[in-house]
């Protein structure tokens, strides 16, 4: 790809518009893709996640370290169900298309 820049769009915005201007798919951050896609009802999202990431908060031991360990713990989980309930929206509107 390094020999052909020209194949590689600039910005998640000029990705975006080569998709719907030409015969090109991009791969994107799955949250900007949420976000385009909610936004531009022609495009879609296929596929699953690529991989997962991780998110960390560093702060001092404190009497919170562990109430906010917990609930970091449990907003992961919320989101694990939201993102399978979402995948199984999209497989099904894919399947009545």
């Amino acid at each position: 790809m390094t020999e052909n820049p020209d194949l590689l769009p600039l910005s998640n915005e000029e990705g975006t518009k080569w998709v719907m201007e030409k015969n090109y798919a991009f791969i994107m951050e799955s949250t900007s893709i949420e976000y385009t896609t909610q936004r531009q009802c022609s495009l879609t999202s296929v596929g699953g996640l690529l991989d997962s990431k991780g998110y960390g908060i560093a702060m001092k031991k404190s009497k919170y370290s562990l109430i906010i360990s917990v609930k970091a713990l449990s907003l992961r989980d919320l989101l694990d169900e939201e993102l399978i309930t979402i995948t199984l929206l999209q497989t099904q509107r894919s399947e009545t298309n």
